[in-house]
This record gives structure tokens, C-alpha cells and sequence, in this order.
């Protein structure tokens, strides 16, 4: 999956109620990589919130964090409801350098995503 620097707010909020905040370094169609945040242990689960700039609505979605060090943590999409699917669409594209292998990863990934966990 191709990768797409990309440099917004995220926040984290796991379920025992830790939270974290810091900054996407690079994201795709399954997963993104932060950094800013205290590392999080492989396989905690949590809620992702990215804050595009000049929008007010978050993209949201339920993510597992696969790898963290302390520099950075990376966390795999689990669940991504319809609404966060185009808007992180719309991001990724207007990010991207090639818009159409993007496309493609992104209608191949449609079928994976759900909106229950």
C-alpha cells in the first residue's frame, strides 16, 4: 500500500481511557504512522481521530497500534465508517503523487472495511 506523507493532528483515545495527541508522519489505505505521542504498546486498540486542516470533521475510525518505538508508532485501520472512507479518500488524493494507483488501493480496500468492529 502506498504511503502518503502527511503532516496533521491526531488524537488517539484508547479504551481504558488514555488518550494521546500528535502529528501523522505518513498514512494509507490501512494504517498510519505518528509520532509526538508516548508509544503505545503493539495491540492496544483504540479510536483515531485525524484533524484535516481547515475542516471542523475529524476522520474517524478503530485502529490497532502494530508497531511503536520513541520516535513513532504505527497503527493498522480495523474499522472505517463510510463517512471517514471519503473523506480519508479525499485526503489521500489530494496528497498523493499518483491519484490513481491510490484509487485502485482504495476500491480494493472498500470491500474490507466495515462499520462495525
Amino acid at each position: 500500500m502506498t504511503r502518503v506523507p502527511a503532516s496533521i493532528e491526531v488524537e488517539l483515545f484508547a479504551a481504558n481511557g488514555e488518550t494521546a495527541r500528535g502529528r501523522l508522519l505518513d498514512v494509507s489505505v490501512i494504517g498510519l504512522r505518528m509520532t509526538g505521542a508516548r508509544p503505545w504498546p503493539p495491540g492496544t486498540t483504540c479510536r483515531v481521530h485525524l484533524r484535516e486542516p481547515d475542516r471542523e470533521v475529524a476522520i474517524e475510525a478503530q485502529a490497532t497500534v502494530v508497531r511503536s518505538d520513541e520516535e513513532s508508532m504505527a497503527l493498522r485501520i480495523d474499522v472505517l465508517p463510510h463517512e471517514s472512507f471519503e473523506r480519508l479518500r479525499g485526503l489521500l488524493l489530494s496528497l498523493a503523487a499518483d491519484g490513481a494507483a491510490i484509487d485502485d488501493e482504495l476500491s480494493e480496500r472498500l470491500g474490507y472495511l466495515t462499520e462495525d468492529p
